[in-house]
């Protein structure tokens, strides 16, 4: 598979508080983990609720998402660090 060898992810609650992090291995069984771990955390009447900010608009983690009902927000990580600091200070 090419890209990353793995992804970092950072799961906040709605006040911007780190609920969990997690690493996702860029490899069939590491997706797989990483689908229990989305769908352990949200059932289906609250996937519309999170929000799912990455950097990239395509790649195997992006397909993950799509598929476990997820919707997906490209940003770049600069953007991504601004919202973060924005929410931690209202």
């Amino acid at each position: 598979m090419g890209g990353l060898a793995d992804h970092d992810v950072l799961i906040l609650d709605e006040a911007g508080r780190r609920v969990s992090a997690h690493q996702v291995t860029h490899t069939v069984e590491g997706l797989i983990e990483w689908k229990e771990v989305l769908t352990s955390i949200s059932s289906p009447e609250n996937k519309t609720e999170m929000a799912c900010i990455v950097e990239t608009n395509h790649g195997l983690l992006i397909a993950v998402l799509l598929e476990t009902g997820f919707s997906v927000d490209q940003d770049n990580l600069i953007q991504m660090q601004t919202r973060l600091v924005n929410q931690l200070t209202a």
